[in-house]
């Protein structure tokens, strides 16, 4: 599991980074104790993380932009 967690080049389709996507990890993905963060956003520590509510609109963005919609 260690690989999910190695920095990898995007393609971002020329957007912002997206903390709100729903591909997003929470701070607690693979952690080893309940509640123990292993993600913390940077540069701003509070900002919300991995929800699984729907897609944000960076995501529907960023698909109709790879499908050129």
């Amino acid at each position: 599991m260690a690989y999910n967690f190695q920095k990898q080049n995007t393609n971002n389709q020329n957007t912002p980074y997206d903390y709100g996507s729903v591909m997003h990890y929470g701070r607690t993905a693979f952690s080893i104790q309940p509640g123990l963060e292993t993600i913390t956003p940077i540069p701003d520590g509070t900002v919300e993380i991995g929800q699984r509510q729907g897609m944000s609109n960076t995501d529907i963005l960023r698909i109709n932009k790879l499908y050129g919609c």
